[in-house]
Order: structure tokens, then C-alpha cells, then sequence
């Protein structure tokens, strides 16, 4: 308890400097066949892929495997940009490495939900028809539905909102959000508030709703009191596994932080990854979701002449 204070205290004070989490950056995630994930997310739900040129072809990209544990493997990267938020989709696929795919019930800890709001839900849906094995979740008459992409994560897709209409999701509404299935909400929340400085805390409901420093990104962490739930303990380059990109001003300071209270480094090595001008490194956080943290200058205001 003593040692999860001192860490608490430290980075309490180093984010009074500004030099604590600056923001979000993209929901990544391991996936089994890139082809896939783009027909998911870029042809039927409509995400724009940006990133680098030629996703399709594999690279031996020692950045990438060093990141994920998977020295020596090629790899291939396609990231899809949301509308409307700093949060972007970013898929990574490996080749000939030995890993387990990742399939959790939505009940399960460290089960993920990704929900977006779209314009048009049923345009989405007939796109999403055409996908051969699409697992189907659930729905809410026409303003919300629940599918699994191809690699177990879990995605909520909400109409907006239309006109005078109630139904669907408000125009100010939060155009994405992170949800998490865990084991203890006090213990998660107290991790990110403790480790991380993130705001927010405990709902009516038993649930935990944060904020992520900096932009207010939105986290919610449920807990579906099921009995027969199993935790998800994935490696980090297994198909399935999620990562959540946090950019950080003094990057010793967080990760210095997290491990103390608890998180474990699982890039190889247990070292951080030289990217030129900054560095990275994962993570596994709370409920296995895992942490990236990422070297980043804090974004300059701009000023009117």
C-alpha cells in the first residue's frame, strides 16, 4: 500500500508540470488476417484507412516486432481514422508466429468493446450482411447494434441522432468510446487514477466511467456479475489482444508509475523501443488491456495574430 502511494504522490506531481498523459492515441489490436479486418472496418463500417502505403504486404519492421514481443516476425499495418475523433483503428498482422486467437464473451474480464457512432445505421448494417460469418450480438430497435469484428473485439455501432427524433446518439455526444469488461471496478478505476491521473470514478450502476487526461477521452469499465466468466490472459501479439495508445510528456515518469503499481512491460526485452525522437513501450495493464505509452511533445495552442 505504502509503495502504491509514493507512486500515486510522484506521478501526481508530475503531471502538475503537464508532463503526465498528454491524450489518447489510436485502440490497436492484433489481428488474424488483415484482408479481413480492412472488408470490417473500411468496407462495411465506412472508415476512411490511412497509414502507411501497402498494407497488404508484409516487412520485416523491427519497430513493430520489438513492440509486440515478436522478435524477427514480419508483420503488416493498416490503421482506419474515426470521424471526428483523435482516436484512430489501428490493426497489426504477423506471419508465422506462434500465437493463440483471443475469444471472450462479452461477460468475461478483459472482454473489449469499441462503440462508434454512425450516420446511417442501416446503410452499416446492409454492408455488414455481406460479411460471411459475422457474429451477430444484439441490437436495439433501430438505434443501436452489437456485432464481433473478425478477431473478437466487440463493437457497438449507435445511429445519430436525427432531427427532434430521441432515438440514437446526441450530436455532442462522444463520437467513440473504449469499454471494458473487468473483475473489480474499484481496483481498475484506482489503478488509472492512481497510475495515470485519469478522472472519473464509480457510477450508480457499480460500473466505473473515466476521463483520460488531457482530452476527456472517454473509458467505461463494466462489470456483468455472470457466473461462469473466465479472465482473458493473452501475450500481447496474440490475435484479439487490445492496446490502448496513451501519448505522455515525461515518458520515465508514467512508466515508472504504472510498474509500480502493477502493470508489467511485455515488449521485448522488458525495454522500451527507440523510435528516433521518442520511444514506446507496452504494457499489460489491468483486465488485459494493454498499454502503450508513447513519447510526445505536448501539443501546442495556437494563437491568433
Amino acid at each position: 500500500m505504502k509503495r502504491l502511494i509514493v507512486a500515486a504522490f510522484f506521478f501526481t506531481s508530475t503531471m502538475l508540470m503537464g508532463q503526465g498523459v498528454l491524450g489518447v492515441g489510436n485502440f490497436i489490436h492484433v489481428v488474424a488476417n488483415l484482408d479481413k479486418s480492412i472488408e470490417f472496418y473500411h468496407d462495411a463500417l465506412g472508415l476512411e484507412m490511412t497509414g502507411a502505403p501497402g498494407p497488404r504486404a508484409f516487412s520485416a519492421n523491427a519497430v513493430v516486432s520489438s513492440l509486440y514481443d515478436a522478435p524477427g516476425a514480419q508483420s503488416r499495418v493498416a490503421s482506419f481514422k474515426i470521424p471526428d475523433s483523435d482516436m484512430a483503428v489501428e490493426i497489426v498482422e504477423f506471419r508465422d508466429l506462434n500465437a493463440t486467437p483471443v475469444a471472450p464473451r462479452f461477460f468475461d474480464p478483459g472482454a473489449i468493446t469499441l462503440s462508434l457512432v454512425v450516420q446511417d445505421l442501416e446503410a452499416t448494417e446492409t454492408r455488414l450482411h455481406r460479411i460471411k460469418g459475422l457474429e451477430w450480438i444484439g441490437a436495439s430497435g433501430n438505434s443501436s447494434v452489437m456485432v464481433r469484428d473478425p478477431d473478437g473485439i466487440f463493437v457497438q455501432l449507435q445511429q445519430l441522432r436525427k432531427g427532434p427524433s430521441p432515438v440514437g446518439a446526441a450530436a455532442d455526444d462522444p463520437k467513440v468510446r473504449l469499454g471494458v469488461t473487468v473483475e473489480d471496478p474499484d481496483k481498475t478505476t484506482a489503478f488509472y487514477q492512481d497510475a495515470l491521473g485519469f478522472t472519473g470514478g464509480i457510477t450508480a450502476r457499480g460500473s466505473a466511467r473515466l476521463q483520460v487526461p488531457g482530452d476527456a477521452f472517454p473509458l467505461d469499465f463494466g462489470n456483468p456479475m455472470y457466473v461462469d466468466r473466465k479472465p482473458v490472459h493473452s501475450a500481447i501479439h496474440d490475435p484479439g489482444s487490445g492496446v490502448l495508445r496513451l501519448r505522455v510528456g515525461d515518458f520515465d515518469a508514467v512508466v515508472k508509475a504504472l510498474t509500480a503499481t502493477g502493470a508489467m512491460v511485455v515488449s521485448a526485452g522488458g525495454e522500451p523501443v527507440n523510435l528516433g525522437r521518442n520511444r514506446a513501450v507496452i504494457l499489460r495493464g489491468m483486465d488485459n488491456l494493454f498499454l502503450q505509452v508513447l513519447e510526445s511533445a505536448p501539443t501546442q495552442t495556437k494563437t491568433r495574430n
